[in-house]
């Protein structure tokens, strides 16, 4: 009888462990949702770095289909005008006028300032990452979600993110980044919800160093548009067009 109730509990147990594991990726796929819709769409992004005193802008055009294929193009400044980035599911090219080929490049390569290639190519954390629940936490006056998101693979942005969302609406807030070592990298700010494609979603991300707080980056998106993409549009062979 004993050796049942043993059974009984363990069971219970797991049972509630896959519950909570469950529980945690549902609510980091709804900040997914709040961060970028899914489907084919088209935004732009400006990006305003600050490094030590200096600062520089630099405008982007995403063009993203059901979050497995993005084609980033840079508007500005004049001097990048023509770079591209193609992602294809972990695969990432980049194109610039200089050279005759695409070539491979990562995720975590910095784009600009403090974003990586991977914080504007590549944004599905829930299918990127593995997530548990850590507890509840105050950020910003608001009850939020402590999540901590392993890397699913090696292909991805970053290997770990402890992620707080909001426990009521759902929104991200916070996040912040490590490398495979450990290292904490930076740390990501989330704001400005507005309605974007029939939801509400962050239109701002202000991305900070971990170690140098004079080192910055703040990213706004503006012109969501429904498109209707053929697969062919995020193709190597496109690039050059």
């Amino acid at each position: 009888m004993d050796m049942l109730v043993l059974v009984m509990c363990m069971a219970g147990l797991g049972w509630q462990f896959a519950s909570a594991t469950k529980s945690a990726q549902q609510i980091v796929l709804m900040a997914d949702e709040a961060r970028g819709p899914r489907g084919a769409f088209s935004m732009t992004a400006k990006v305003h770095d600050m490094q030590d005193g200096d600062s520089k802008d630099s405008v982007f055009k995403i063009s993203s289909l059901e979050k497995k294929f993005a084609l980033i193009e840079q508007l500005e400044p004049p001097r990048q005008q023509g770079r591209k980035l193609l992602m294809r599911e972990y695969d990432l090219w980049m194109f610039t006028a200089n050279i005759s080929r695409p070539t491979r490049i990562s995720f975590e390569q910095r784009l600009t300032g403090e974003v990586s290639n991977g914080d504007l190519a590549r944004t599905n954390f829930a299918e990127d990452y593995e997530a548990t629940l850590q507890g509840e936490e105050k950020l910003a006056g608001q009850l939020c979600y402590k999540l901590a998101l392993v890397a699913r693979n090696k292909n991805v942005t970053y290997r770990k993110v402890v992620y707080w969302v909001s426990k009521d609406l759902k929104f991200p807030l916070q996040a912040e980044f490590y490398a495979l070592s450990g290292k904490k990298l930076k740390t990501a700010t989330y704001s400005e919800f507005k309605l974007v494609l029939g939801k509400k979603r962050m239109t701002k991300v202000t991305i900070v160093d971990a170690l140098q707080k004079s080192r910055s980056s703040v990213l706004v998106f503006a012109k969501h548009k429904a498109e209707k993409f053929d697969e062919a549009v995020f193709s190597k062979e496109a690039l050059g067009n």
